[in-house]
């Protein structure tokens, strides 16, 4: 069997489960920021008596966790992909090489967790903006 990663079974059982689980987490930890922010809006920034600013951070925080969202996803579908091309060594629709998929898959776990961790410093000053707006 052609392996095109190298140390495919090390990959197999740490990279890919390791990766799979972490962004599993961090779906769900969005996932649960964003339903909580949208269900709480009105008592996190009082949105009827809310400026045109604070307005625009909290859609704009609520934008960047569905980012995140999505690029949590694409980690987990290249992660996978990775695992393919470990496991199959060629599979279709996919260009297997090396460490590629898994790197990609890597680089947007963290930009999607530098764009969580956006949404949620923006949340946060939009609410000690509408405290202090009172």
């Amino acid at each position: 069997m052609d392996l095109s990663i190298p140390n495919a079974t090390s990959f197999l059982q740490y990279d890919y489960p390791e990766t799979r689980d972490l962004m599993k987490s961090y779906l769900t930890l969005v996932s649960a920021t964003l339903v909580l922010s949208v269900t709480f809006s009105e008592k996190i920034t009082k949105t009827h008596q809310a400026d045109n600013k604070i307005r625009r951070m909290m859609f704009t925080s609520w934008a960047l966790f569905f980012l995140g969202i999505i690029l949590g996803g694409l980690s987990i579908l290249f992660i996978a992909g990775a695992a393919g091309c470990a496991i199959y060594g060629d599979i279709p629709l996919v260009v297997c090489g090396g460490w590629q998929l898994a790197l990609i898959s890597w680089t947007m776990g963290i930009c999607a967790g530098l764009v969580y961790a956006t949404g949620l410093i923006l949340l946060a000053l939009a609410a000690r903006r509408a405290i202090l707006l009172g």
